[in-house]
This record gives structure tokens, C-alpha cells and sequence, in this order.
């Protein structure tokens, strides 16, 4: 929809940037500022800190490139347009701006292996979405600070390799999300926090190469989920003992605890920890005997006691060479089910690079040289998915989005159970949802969308509750509902479950995903009222339920809680009643109500509150009533307004125009009337669409003085008059791209100032009272692509200054009064042509055999002239209409600017004339009845395989029909009546499938009526004035008695001499078939005995 993407205006966009650049290092003028004008700002706050970008990571950072979204580093979601991912590695020098705590949709920051210095801004603690902090590997210095800890959502906390120091804050343990904290190669000082215990989902504790003092804290088997703890090189407390409870660290793949001062022994709990591999615990104190737990334990690879490095046992040395192995032949049998890798993303997988964690995609740890990231998106790689991903067994990501992966979803990755994330969107994966992932209990995300799975969503998806994102969005489990187990998923932050063929009602858990911000279920066949659990969530940032069959009011839904919802779209529902009342603390920025039945007033939600902050309102396509109100002025954020297709009335709300802010104004399809000389006068600065056609507004028009932003002006269907020079010609050049004028009362001749619209792609001005000749300057505007005067009485002959319109794609000149020969200069330069309607004018003579030339052309009218002359052959080069050129790019030739304008044309298929809109492009049409052509219908015609109208008729047509009639197998309306026509109905005609309308009416044919199924479903008027017979036709069809001539008497004389031919075959096979019975009883004894054997039972 145009209106979730909005456009900043330029003159505006330089006054922010000045206030930007002056005022954001104080940060109080950046936290004025949302949305995406805030984060655009923000980000040029961060450029401006910069200090030096040898590699020119930033070099976008700057108007040339308007959209932020393309620079460098920067990722914006696709819904919303903000940043959510800022990725700047790379050799970067500066400090770090406090904007960037205005980023507030940002969930990853990774800025590692750069020069930043200086302190970590307090502002990244307002990033509650915050998931991933990467500030690895530079020169920040200070303290930690505390205000980190507001980020509830971090999982990943990595600040090794800086000059940080100070105290490990105790708020940390506030981080209860918290999954990796990398806070080694720094000066920190201080104990270990026990606070840290509090974090039960860490997995990584890295305290290594600081300053900390004191004990290992008893308390660290409390942290159950732990696979990696690393306190090695610190200065803990002389002779502090390794503590017994680290025997609950059962998960602990790898334990550092090297060069600490530890003292003591060791103790004896390895045999619990059955999964360790790695331990290093050199340069320490400790004393006594290697415990036999320790000895004994089968998993581990690598045990450092000193400075040497032992393998014990033989065996395990054995088995860590199998791990690496069985990645790489992992990997090979991933490779070996490629079919097709257009990019070469696996080239290097083969033995000439031996070490495969240098193969392209393949991520490995850097400890044990195991595989953990899988990354081969985007590589349009075609294939199946080999089970062997099941023995990658270190996995934590997966992700092979945006390729052409098919087959089944391998049971085998249930096996990872280290997987954190799974990307397999964008593909084309079939079957049901493996159930077998619902054993990856460590799965954050899960991304199966847009793919063809089938089946339902598994019950048991309840199990995945460390699940943060699920999106599972275009498949077809068709009819299947929400498994109640999705009430478990207690950490779930995103949900999507759009377009995917869901059904029934919504279950009521949501009192219980308190932590859910992005709930999509749009394009689905949901029904009933919304759940109370949703109604009432206060974690619930955006919310999209558009095109379902929900139904109800709105009275206490959604509207009137509190923050932090800020995006509610409920469109194409079946909602109804009044509209609600927003409260006065609702944050809502973008609501869609749109495609419902709502009734009354606009008050309720107009009037109703204090200074909206609300910058999208759709109200189109409801049954509101009343008039448009005239408090818009506490509406003072308000970017897109659309109440189109309504039954309001009145005069047009003045205070509408004094919003500065507005860019979309779309009140089309009311009753507003009135003047509107000083609204135009009067538009907001910033507008950008203005559409109120299909209303009664009236009086003359004036566009001088319109915004330099405008480009979309549709007045069209409304009851403005007068001339429109006054219109058009006041004032400089206008910056408009698509203006609509179409039935109005427009009179008078067509101005000729259309060098003063030097961008203009499309003009329609149908169904006016205009008159004269066309403008010879309508040929200064190269940009035009849609001209459009059907229905007017316009007089001359084409100005030959069209040619000069290169890009023109549709020229309905049609229900006119022009004259004179169509130009050959249509053909030859008018080559981007999809219609060319001249019908009902008054032009003659040949059609040029120029016109062959428009091999993109899909409606030809020329219908209701004087032409004359043969048809010519050479129509088969429509390229489009014969099939050679795909059409399935045709509609953007008919759509201009996000969908909201389509082109239409008046054509007459099927007997009736309509007018095509939506679905013009794909209409195929030939018309050229009501002219004078003679001769025979070409049989070049028949070639036109996509064409889906052909009407002929009324024309001096002689000849027989094409017999490869059928060839034409799109046909659904064929027309040839009141020509000339002679012959049979071809046979041919019964592959006409399609054939809806037919008619070939007085004519000159003979014969029977072809008995084809879709032939007899035509009544008796498509016929009439032949001399053919049969069904539907009465008169029954008489076998003909051909007189018996003189010439018919000499061939019955022939035919009563001897036949010799005859004679001779028939000896010819008498002697032979004698010959082959007679020859074996002459030559052969045994055959003589056994035929006077059978000769003798026989007479017995």
C-alpha cells in the first residue's frame, strides 16, 4: 500500500539536517525526532562523529543517496522502513554519537575491528529492542555503563578487546535474557558479580585477561545452559579453589580456567559433566592427583594441566579427528544434492581448499575447528537439502534464504540441538513442518516462510520455548488453524503467520506472550471477534490482521490502551459500528480500517482526542456518512489521509490544508461539492497526491501556486468547468507526473503551454467538451507515456510533432472528429505502444503497413471510421499478441506510483461496450469493424494465438474463413457479420474452447454448422442470413442429389472393360499360397506322414 511508504520532503529534509548537525551532540534536538526522520538523522549525527573511514564504509551517508536504507551497513526491516541491524566493521576511527539511542528499532550493532574511542554512550541503554551489542576489538575506555542494563532483550553482550574498565555493574544480572557476555581483554577489577548467576540462559561466559580479584563464585553451577566459561587469566584470590558446584554445569562443552591462581585440587565431578571436550587449567596451583573422574571422562579432546598439551585418551584424539571429518563429509554430501549453483557459492567445497572452514558460507569456531554457521542465502542455489546437515552437530546458524532449495525439510536437523537459528525462507520447500525441530530446544528463530509447506503448523511448536522470532508466512496449510501450544512461547518477540491458509478462530493466549511487539496474521480466513488477550496486550508494537473475516465493533479494541502500540491494521475485514475514540495517551502512528462496514460519523475519531500523533489514517471503503469535519488541525503529524469510497458530503474542510505535514490526500468517491479555487491556493507545502475525483466539485480551475512536491493531481469525475488554459498555463513549470482531468465539463480549445510540463507521464483528458485541433507543443513533453482524449470533439489531423513522443505506451484518441490518413510515423517511432485506440473518428485510407512495426501493441481499436483496403498481412509481427513476447511485464504500463493509479480505456468486446481498468492489461484486442476494408481475411491474422477479441464485422470482407481458424486458441469474442464472406464454416472453429461471443451473421456461407460442443452453445441469431443449416439453427440439412451427366455415362463405360490388374493379383496368390502348402509335402518326408496322419483321423 503507497501509504507505508512515505517520501520526506526535500525543502523540509535541509531544514532538519541544519538542526541535526548544530544541535544532535547535545542529543536533546535528536530525541525530538522519530520515525524515519529520525533515524535518517541519527545516522548522519553517528557520520558526523567520524573521524576517518579508510575503506569509505560512510561514502553513502549522504543525500546522493536519499533512502538510508541502501548505505553502507545499514539494514531496515522490510515492513517498517527503520534500522534494526547497524554493521560497520571496518577500520572506522571516532566516537561514538548518543544519537544512536535514537535508533529505538535497532536490534543489532556490530561495529567490531574499528578505532572507536572514548566512552559507550549512556543513549544505547533507550534501545530496548537492543539483541546483539558488538563492540569488539576497539579502544572505548570507562566504565560500563549501567544504562545497558534497560536493554531487556540483549542476548549478546561482546565488549572484548577494549580499555573498559571499573567494576563489573551489578545490574547486569538485570540481563535475564542474556546469552553471551564477552567481557575479556579489558582492565576490569572487582569480584565477579554473583549478580551474573541471575542471567539462567547464558551460554558464553568470557571474563578472560582482566583484573578481577576475589573467588570464582560458588554460585556458577546456577547456570545451567552454560557451554562455555572462560575466567583464565585474571588475578583471583591466592589459592581460590575451583568450586564443587561447577558439577552442574552439565551442558559445558568448554572450561578455561588457566593462569587464575587457583589452588587446591581438583575436584572430582567430571563424570557429570559428559560433555566437556576442551579444559585448560594451566598455570595455576593446583596440587594433588589427577581425579579419576577425569581419567576416565570419554569426551573430552583437549586437557591442558601445564604448559604442554596432552590427548588423553588414545581414543578421543581418535574421535576429535572423526568430528572434523564428518563436517567436511557433511558438507560434500550438502554439495553432492546441488543441481545448479549460478553464482558458485560451494566452488571452493573440494579437496584443492583442504580445510573446509574456509570454504565460502562456512563459519567454524576458532577453538575446535568445528562447523557452527551455515550461510548460503541469497545464492539461488537449486537443490535438495541432504540429511547429512544433521551431522553438522556444533551448527548454531543456519541460513539458506533466497534460494530454490525444494524437496522435503530434513528430519535430521532435529539432531542439532545447539541450533540457535534456522533460515529456510524463501524457497521452495514442500511437505509438513518436520516435527522432529521441536528437538532443537535452543532454536531462537525459526524462519520457514514463503515456501510450499503444507499440512499445519505442528502442535508441539509450544516445545521451542527459547523462541524469539517464528515466521512460518506464505505456505498453504490450508484450513489449519493455531495450535493452542503457542501459548508456551513465552519469550516470543515477532510472530508472522500471514498468508498462509489459516483458518478459525484466534486462540486467547496472549495474556501470556508478554514480551510479543509484532504480531502479523494478515491474508488469511480467520473469523470472529479478536480474543480479549489481544485486545488488552500492553507489549504489542505492530499489529497487522488485514484481510481476514474477523468482524465486530471497535469499542475497547486496541484503541483505547496505552502505549507502546504505534501500527494497527485491520482492513478488508468485516468490522463494523461506529468508529472509536482515541485516547489521549494512545501512541498510534499508522491505523488502517479500511474495506469494512463501518457507518456514522467521523467525529468519534476526529474530535475525540488531544494532538493526534498518528501519520497514516485509511478510513477508505466503509459506509461513513457526514461531512469531513474541521478539526483536522490536532491531526498536526498526519502524512497519508484516505476516506475514499464513502458517502460524506459537504464542503472540503479547510483545515485539511493547513496540516503541513500531509503528502496523500485521497477523498475520492464522496459528495463533496463546492469551490475549491482557494483550497488550491492554499495546499499543504508538502503534498504529494492529491486525489478527489468522483465528487461534485465545481467551478473553474486554477493550479497556479501548487506545491513543488505535488505530483499526483486527480480531479477527475467531478463538474469543474471553463477553459483550461487558465488551468493549465499560469505560473512556471509545473512538476506534476500524472494529471487526471477526465469527465469533467471542460471546454473550449486544448491550451498549448505543455512546455511548462516538462516531467509528465500521463494526461487524461476523456470525456470533456474540448475542441479544435491537438496542440502541436503537446510534442514537447518526452516523458509522456499515457495520453488520453477519448470522448471529446477534437477536429485536424494528428500534429506530426507526436513523433517526438518516444515513450508513449497508450494513445486513445477515440470518439473525436479527426480526419485524414492514421501517420506511418505511428509505427516506425511510436514503437513502445501497448493501445492504440483511434475508433469513431473519421480517418480513411489504407491502414500503413507501417503499423506492423508495434510489435508491443495489445489493444488495436480502429474501429467505426472510413478506412478502406486490404487487411494487412503483415499484422502477424505483433509480437505480444502472437505469443513471441511474454506479457506479464504489461501492467506497469498501466500502474503508476505504488499501485494507487491505473489507466483505463473504453472498448467494445463482446457486443457491449466497457470501460477496462484494473484488468486492461490483460485485455487482448483486434478492431476493425465499421470501415470499408474488401478483400479476403488474411490467414497472417490466425497467427495471433494470444489474441482473446476479433471483430471484423461490417465490412466489405469477401472469401472463405481462414481454415486454421482454431489455431487461435484465446478466442473468446470472434465477430464477422455483414460482410461478404462465402464458404463453410471451417471445421476448425470446434478448438475454440474459450469462444464466449460469436457471430457471423449475414454473410454469404453454405454448409453445415460445425457440431462441436462450444459451436452449438451460440443461439440462432449468430447465424442468421446464410444458407447454413443444422443446430441451433431449424432448418435440418438435406443430403444434395447430384445430376447424372454425359461425362458421369463415359466413366460407368470405363468402368465395364475387363479389370487385368485384378485378374492378375488374384493367380498371383492362388500359385503362391498353393506353392508355400505344397513345397514342404514334396520336400520333406516327416510332413507327409504327419498329413496323411491328420487326413486319416479326420475320415475316421
Amino acid at each position: 500500500m503507497c501509504a507505508k511508504y512515505l517520501i520526506f520532503p526535500p525543502f523540509l529534509f535541509t531544514v532538519l539536517m541544519l538542526l541535526a548537525v548544530f544541535s544532535i551532540p547535545t542529543h536533546t534536538a535528536a530525541e525530538a525526532h522519530t520515525g524515519t526522520i529520525g533515524d535518517h538523522l541519527a545516522l548522519l549525527a553517528i557520520k558526523s562523529m567520524i573521524k576517518s573511514d579508510p575503506f569509505g564504509v560512510m561514502a553513502s551517508w549522504n543525500h546522493s543517496t536519499p533512502n538510508f536504507c541502501q548505505w553502507k551497513g545499514v539494514t531496515c526491516s522490510t515492513r517498517h522502513q527503520r534500522v534494526t541491524h547497524l554493521d560497520l566493521s571496518s577500520e572506522i576511527n571516532g566516537t561514538l554519537s548518543p544519537s544512536i539511542g535514537n535508533l529505538r528499532f535497532l536490534r543489532g550493532i556490530d561495529l567490531t575491528y574499528n578505532s572507536f574511542f572514548g566512552n559507550i554512550p549512556l543513549e544505547v541503554g533507550r534501545l530496548f529492542r537492543l539483541r546483539e551489542l558488538n563492540l569488539k576489538a576497539n579502544y572505548f575506555n570507562g566504565n560500563i555503563p549501567t544504562a545497558i542494563m534497560n536493554c531487556s532483550a540483549l542476548q549478546v553482550l561482546d565488549l572484548r578487546y577494549n580499555n573498559l574498565s571499573g567494576e563489573i555493574p551489578l545490574e547486569i544480572g538485570h540481563l535475564f535474557r542474556l546469552q553471551e557476555l564477552s567481557l575479556g581483554y579489558n582492565s576490569f577489577t572487582g569480584n565477579i558479580p554473583t549478580a551474573i548467576m541471575n542471567c539462567s540462559n547464558l551460554q558464553l561466559l568470557d571474563l578472560s585477561s582482566n583484573n578481577l580479584s576475589g573467588k570464582i563464585p560458588d554460585e556458577i553451577g546456577s547456570l545451567p545452559r552454560l557451554l562455555t566459561l572462560d575466567v583464565s587469566r585474571n588475578i583471583l584470590e591466592e589459592g581460590g579453589h575451583i568450586p564443587p558446584s561447577i558439577a552442574n554445569l552439565t551442558l559445558l562443552n568448554e572450561l578455561y580456567l588457566d593462569d587464575c591462581r587457583l589452588g587446591g585440587t581438583i575436584p572430582d565431578v567430571f563424570q557429570r559433566l559428559a560433555n566437556l571436550k576442551t579444559l585448560q587449567m594451566s598455570r595455576n596451583n593446583l596440587i594433588g592427583n589427577i581425579p579419576p573422574s577425569l581419567c576416565n571422562a570419554s569426551s573430552l579432546i583437549e586437557v591442558t594441566l601445564s604448559v604442554v598439551v596432552f590427548s588423553i585418551p588414545t581414543h578421543t584424539a581418535v574421535e576429535a579427528q572423526t568430528g572434523t571429518i564428518g563436517d567436511q563429509l557433511a558438507l560434500l554430501a550438502i554439495k553432492s544434492m546441488i543441481k545448479s549453483d549460478p553464482y558458485g557459492a560451494m566452488a571452493s567445497w573440494n579437496h584443492s581448499t583442504p580445510n573446509f572452514c574456509q570454504w565460502k558460507g562456512v563459519t567454524c569456531s576458532t577453538r575446535h575447528q568445528r562447523v557452527t554457521h551455515l550461510d548460503l542465502s541469497g545464492n539461488e542455489i537449486n537443490g535438495t537439502l541432504s540429511p547429512s546437515i544433521g551431522n553438522l552437530s556444533f551448527l548454531r546458524r543456519v541460513d539458506l534464504t533466497s534460494n530454490s532449495y525444494s524437496g522435503e525439510i530434513p528430519s535430521e536437523i532435529g539432531r542439532l540441538f545447539r541450533l540457535r537459528e534456522l533460515n529456510l525462507g524463501e524457497n521452495s520447500f514442500t511437505g509438513n513442518i518436520p516435527t522432529a525441530i521441536m528437538n532443537c530446544s535452543n532454536l531462537q528463530i525459526l524462519d520457514l516462510g514463503f515456501n510450499n509447506l503444507s499440512g499445519k503448523i505442528p502442535d508441539g511448536i509450544g516445545s521451542l520455548s527459547r523462541l524469539l522470532t517464528l515466521d512460518v508466512s506464505g505456505n498453504i496449510f490450508e484450513g489449519g488453524q493455531i495450535p493452542p501450544s503457542i501459548a508456551n512461547l513465552t519469550l516470543i518477540i515477532q510472530l508472522y503467520l500471514e498468508d498462509c491458509h489459516l483458518g478459525g478462530t484466534i486462540p486467547d493466549v496472549f495474556q501470556r506472550l508478554t514480551n510479543l511487539t509484532t504480531l502479523r496474521m494478515r491474508r488469511n480466513n480467520f473469523i470472529g471477534n479478536l480474543p480479549p488477550s489481544l485486545c488488552n496486550s500492553s507489549s504489542l508494537i505492530e499489529v497487522h490482521l488485514d484481510d481476514n473475516q474477523f468482524n465486530g465493533t471497535l469499542r475497547g479494541i486496541f484503541l483505547n490502551i496505552p502505549p507502546p502500540l504505534s501500527f494497527l491494521d485491520l482492513s478488508s475485514n468485516k468490522f463494523f459500528g461506529k468508529l472509536p475514540s482515541l485516547s489521549n495517551d494512545s501512541s498510534l502512528q499508522d491505523l488502517y480500517l479500511s474495506n469494512n462496514l463501518f457507518v456514522g460519523t467521523l467525529h468519534n475519531l476526529v474530535c475525540s482526542n488531544n494532538d493526534s500523533m498518528i501519520i497514516n489514517l485509511d478510513l477508505g471503503n466503509n459506509h461513513l456518512s457526514g461531512d469531513a469535519l474541521e478539526c483536522w488541525e490536532k491531526w498536526s503529524m498526519l502524512m497519508y489521509l484516505s476516506v475514499e469510497n464513502n458517502n460524506l458530503l459537504g464542503v472540503f474542510p479547510k483545515t485539511l490544508v493547513s496540516i503541513d505535514s500531509l503528502q496523500y490526500l485521497i477523498m475520492s468517491g464522496n459528495n463533496f461539492k463546492g469551490n475549491l479555487t482557494e483550497i488550491f491556493m492554499n495546499l499543504p507545502p508538502s503534498l504529494y497526491r492529491l486525489d478527489i475525483s468522483g465528487n461534485q466539485f465545481q467551478g473553474t480551475l486554477k493550479l497556479g501556486g501548487i506545491p513543488e512536491e505535488l505530483r499526483l493531481v486527480d480531479l477527475s469525475s467531478n463538474e469543474f468547468g471553463g477553459s483550461l488554459h487558465e488551468a493549465l498555463c499560469s505560473d512556471s513549470n509545473k512538476w506534476i507526473k500524472v494529471l487526471n482531468l477526465g469527465d469533467n465539463k471542460f471546454s473550449g480549445i486544448i491550451p498549448k503551454c505543455w512546455e511548462k510540463w516538462p516531467i509528465l507521464k500521463f494526461l487524461n483528458l476523456q470525456n470533456n467538451n474540448l475542441s479544435g485541433e491537438i496542440p502541436s507543443t503537446l510534442g514537447f513533453m518526452p516523458s509522456l507515456e499515457i495520453l488520453n482524449m477519448h470522448g471529446n470533439k477534437i477536429s485536424g489531423r494528428l500534429p506530426s510533432s507526436l513523433v517526438n513522443l518516444s515513450s508513449l505506451k497508450i494513445l486513445q484518441l477515440g470518439e473525436n472528429k479527426l480526419v485524414g490518413n492514421i501517420p506511418r510515423w505511428i509505427g516506425t517511432t511510436l514503437t513502445l505502444l501497448r493501445i492504440l485506440n483511434l475508433r469513431s473518428n473519421h480517418f480513411y485510407g489504407n491502414i500503413p503497413q507501417e503499423l506492423c512495426y508495434l510489435s508491443k501493441v495489445q489493444i488495436l481499436d480502429l474501429a467505426h471510421n472510413n478506412l478502406a483496403g486490404n487487411i494487412p498481412r503483415c499484422l502477424n509481427n505483433f509480437s505480444v499478441l502472437s505469443g513471441g513476447v511474454a506479457t506479464l511485464d504489461a501492467r506497469s504500463s498501466y500502474t503508476y506510483y505504488y499501485g494507487s493509479y491505473f489507466a483505463s480505456d473504453s472498448l467494445v468486446i463482446k457486443g457491449r461496450e466497457e470501460t477496462y481498468t484494473v484488468i486492461l492489461w490483460l485485455v487482448m484486442l483486434l478492431d476493425l469493424s465499421s470501415n470499408n476494408f474488401s478483400g479476403q481475411i488474411p490467414s497472417e491474422l490466425m497467427a495471433l494465438r494470444e489474441l482473446k477479441s476479433l471483430n471484423l464485422s461490417r465490412n466489405q470482407l469477401t472469401g472463405n474463413i481462414p481454415d486454421n481458424i482454431g489455431d487461435m486458441k484465446s478466442l473468446e469474442s470472434f465477430d464477422l457479420s455483414a460482410n461478404k464472406l462465402s464458404g463453410k464454416l471451417p471445421m476448425s472453429l470446434s478448438r475454440l474452447n474459450f469462444l464466449s461471443n460469436f457471430n457471423v451473421s449475414y454473410n454469404k456461407l453454405i454448409g453445415s454448422i460445425p457440431t462441436s460442443t462450444q459451436v452449438l452453445t451460440f443461439n440462432e441469431s449468430s447465424f442468421l442470413g446464410n444458407k447454413l443449416c443444422g443446430p441451433p439453427l431449424t432448418n435440418v440439412c438435406v443430403a444434395v442429389k447430384v445430376p447424372y451427366t454425359l461425362r458421369d455415362q463415359k466413366e460407368d463405360a470405363g468402368s465395364h472393360g475387363v479389370d487385368w490388374g485384378l485378374i492378375i493379383s488374384i493367380t498371383l496368390g492362388f500359385v503362391t499360397g498353393s506353392w508355400i502348402i505344397l513345397a514342404p509335402l514334396i520336400m520333406s518326408t516327416s510332413w507327409r506322414m504327419a498329413y496323411f496322419c491328420v487326413i486319416s483321423r479326420l475320415s475316421k
